[in-house]
């Protein structure tokens, strides 16, 4: 799917926005940062997204709601995040990410690797198929907890002062436990952000 989505980046005293993401930021103890945080996934999918999916449920995204700590020391951070799916959406997501950022005048190139942790309820909703969703061709199938890992390369330049430009590609290797599914075609994900 392509999904177009206003991006939206603020920097406040107590507020930061990027994206579908919020953090209120709270009291920082030396270069660790607290911050709780929503954000919005737009993870779910519909029978009528696919021929392959006719006779599966609605599976929804939503929002997640939690806390990430972010460690800084000049120009390589370490941030972790865990959140939990809210309304219809089901699970808990924990993600663990190294990146360090290389500038020359108004040019950044952010090299950055990560692991992410799913529990049982997250893949089971995205990823399992109940016996009552089965076909012929797409055997039921329940999921247990699982993780990924991904690395990704974020460019960067800055035109003026708060303009920027970026380009993200990533790349993610996902574990047997989500490749299993009989809804997964291909054991990575890739995915490119402008």
């Amino acid at each position: 799917d392509v999904d177009a989505l206003p991006l939206v980046l603020y920097e406040g005293r107590y507020l930061s926005v990027f994206g579908a993401r919020i953090g209120y930021k709270l009291p920082s103890y030396g270069p660790l940062q607290f911050r709780l945080r929503a954000r919005y996934a737009n993870d779910g999918y519909e029978a009528k997204d696919s021929p392959y999916l006719a006779g599966m449920e609605e599976r929804k995204g939503g929002l997640w709601l939690g806390g990430a700590a972010i460690w800084r020391s000049g120009a390589t951070s370490v941030a972790s995040e865990f959140t939990a799916a809210t309304g219809d959406a089901e699970g808990k997501r924990f993600k663990l990410e190294l990146n360090h950022e290389f500038r020359t005048g108004a040019v950044t190139v952010t090299p950055r690797i990560g692991a992410e942790g799913y529990d049982k309820d997250y893949v089971d909703y995205y990823y399992g198929e109940r016996a009552n969703e089965a076909r012929p061709d797409r055997r039921a199938y329940r999921g247990d907890s699982s993780q990924a890992i991904e690395a990704g390369v974020r460019f960067g330049i800055a035109w003026q002062r708060r303009h920027n430009f970026f380009v993200d590609v990533s790349a993610k290797s996902l574990s047997s436990e989500i490749k299993d599914s009989p809804l997964v075609e291909r054991s990575t994900e890739s995915s490119v952000k402008l």
